[in-house]
């Protein structure tokens, strides 16, 4: 199973890959949930970032920062150069990642001031409106 997202194939991409393998199946919306934020990520930040004291914001707001941008470069990474994901899905994978560290860590209260009912509002947006956002732009744009 690929570690990123499985898009529909372009007519131009299955008729170029016609003499290979044939193309895996579109991911539906559970696979697409999955596949936005790698767990290497979750690894990392999770023990680092409790393990940061609560007066020091600076190396907290650096750590979510690393995360997201670490995000990123291991989907990159392990995308499938033969069925590339679209580009958004990597804007799609930050805001996700971003989305479930307010939600499933002290980052929302800690960084944000935001109501610890507030932050696992935003995770529910996250987990609805991302893989929603990503399905619309898999079918409205070519």
């Amino acid at each position: 199973m690929p570690r990123t997202i499985v898009y529909p194939q372009s007519p131009a991409a299955a008729a170029a890959a016609a003499g290979g393998p044939p193309p895996l199946p579109p991911d539906e919306f559970g696979d697409k949930l999955v596949k936005y934020l790698p767990a290497e990520v979750v690894a990392f930040y999770v023990p680092i970032y409790a393990l940061i004291p609560t007066a020091e914001d600076w190396a907290r707001w650096l750590i979510l920062a690393v995360a997201a941008l670490g995000t990123l470069g291991h989907l990159l990474l392990r995308a499938d150069p033969a069925n590339p994901p679209r580009r958004y899905f990597f804007v799609l994978a930050v805001v996700a990642f971003l989305g479930w560290a307010i939600g499933t860590s002290t980052v929302g209260s800690d960084l944000l001031g935001m109501e610890e009912w507030l932050s696992k509002i935003v995770l529910l947006l996250v987990v609805f409106a991302v893989p929603l956002i990503d399905g619309l732009l898999t079918k409205y744009l070519p």
